[in-house]
């Protein structure tokens, strides 16, 4: 449990920095993706998302890529004694007392319970609004309009229903989707602009834009609590509504007209209260209206394909560089548990250097841990401390591990250390037992 709870905080520490890096990667992308299309910027920012998401929890071994499994048996293990706790660890790492530590987990836990809960009542909302809403039969130019748009974008299992709950036309449902409209919204609506609503829905549908955004939603929740995580789904859904934009103008009367439609729904719509569901997908989502118009009114340029494969390699190398230095950058937390396990007869190092009649513990014989070989299959960084009793003799008379890191590695740093041989402790001339700790940090550096 203390190693879940030190790979939690850890995980939260790295989560802090690495995210905004993420960000301004993808932020830099998106510049770059501009001429290449909104539907590979959109890919480009759920690709954020997953990174941010992610990354936190990975550990960067370049080295392992080119050691191979027949990399020698001790070369890629380094070993260090410590006769003390501290602050930070032999290993590099960041150590905090376990209050602390279990403080950060309880505060984390209420936060992922509330966007859990939020998250939850969202769909839980959309799904009674769904339920409540009274079903429409459409006559007229409405029905053909909707037959029309059903098969060109593949909503023919449709149902539309009119609820006072939403303020706009919306897509709501998983397997079974329903587009919900405002009470009086058909009866007030221009036929071209009922196209042009129906076009843009019809696109969220066949795209499954509401399972999607639920699932990122979920997705989400560990980095919840991050503000530039927010900034990131917002560029989600501002890039989705230009993709839905873009099909629907082409299902429909053209670029220019349906920018002109969506003007038109805008000014009709912005007296009503803003009452749509947490998780529904609307025409008006992401309150980017004038950027969507300027683009869908700005000349498509075609791109030539050698320009776009330079544009993707590009953003592919600069979401590889700013993963490589958050991966290589990233800090390790763990809690004092192993540093409070120390009984207090043991010696610190500087405490033997302010007393003269004392004559600290000294390796002399030292025998390389055997990296476990299963182990370089699937390895992983960090340390085994090990309690360690040595005789009058410098002999390790009980060797005991007080931090594991795996059972493998466990075995392995005590199989070595009990073969080590120590210049005893000296206290007034005589040799004396002594408690020390010893710390053997693997790594496939």
């Amino acid at each position: 449990m203390r190693e879940l709870a030190d790979w939690t905080v850890t995980y939260l520490l790295n989560a802090a920095w690495q995210v905004p890096v993420v960000f301004a990667a993808a932020w830099l992308s998106a510049r770059l993706l501009g001429r290449v299309g909104a539907r590979a910027e959109h890919r480009m920012w759920v690709g954020a998302l997953g990174a941010a998401v992610v990354l936190p929890a990975c550990h960067l071994r370049l080295a392992g890529w080119f050691s191979g499994a027949g990399a020698g048996a001790g070369s890629n293990v380094m070993t260090r004694v410590s006769l003390t706790g501290g602050a930070s660890g032999a290993d590099g790492a960041m150590r905090l007392p376990v209050w602390a530590v279990d403080a950060v987990l309880a505060v984390y836990g209420c936060a992922l319970l509330f966007f859990a809960a939020r998250l939850a009542w969202g769909v839980w909302k959309t799904r009674r609004i769904a339920g409540q809403a009274t079903a429409v039969s459409l006559e007229g130019g409405l029905a053909a309009s909707w037959t029309l748009y059903s098969k060109r974008l593949r909503g023919s299992d449709v149902r539309i229903c009119c609820s006072r709950a939403v303020s706009g036309p919306v897509v709501v449902g998983m397997r079974r989707p329903v587009l919900l409209v405002p009470e009086g919204f058909l009866d007030s609506v221009a036929a071209e602009d009922w196209e042009a609503a129906l076009a843009h829905e019809f696109a969220h549908i066949e795209r499954r834009d509401f399972l999607k955004s639920v699932a990122y939603g979920a997705l989400s929740l560990p980095v919840g609590w991050h503000p530039v995580v927010r900034l990131i789904v917002a560029r989600i859904a501002e890039s989705r509504e230009v993709v839905c934009d873009e099909m629907a103008a082409e299902a429909a009367q053209g670029r220019k007209e349906y920018a002109h439609s969506l003007l038109r729904l805008a000014q009709m719509l912005m007296d009503g209260p803003r009452r749509e569901p947490l998780q529904a997908i609307g025409i008006f989502d992401g309150n980017t209206l004038e950027r969507r118009v300027m683009t869908l009114l700005r000349k498509p340029v075609e791109m030539k394909k050698v320009r776009r494969l330079v544009s993707v390699a590009a953003c592919a190398a600069m979401a590889m560089a700013a993963c490589g230095s958050a991966l290589a950058l990233r800090m390790n937390v763990v809690d004092g548990a192993a540093a409070a396990a120390a009984p207090a007869s043991t010696m610190n190092a500087d405490q033997a250097k302010k007393d003269a009649k004392v004559t600290p513990v000294h390796l002399v014989n030292r025998v390389p841990p055997v990296y476990p070989a299963e182990a370089k299959k699937h390895p992983i960084d960090g340390s085994v401390v090990l309690e360690v009793t040595i005789n009058q003799e410098g002999v390790p008379t009980k060797v005991v591990v007080i931090k594991s890191l795996r059972a493998d590695y466990d075995q392995s740093a005590l199989d070595a250390v009990r073969q080590w041989r120590f210049s005893p402790e000296m206290q007034d001339g005589a040799p004396t037992a002594v408690e020390t700790h010893i710390n053997i940090h693997y790594s496939m550096k």
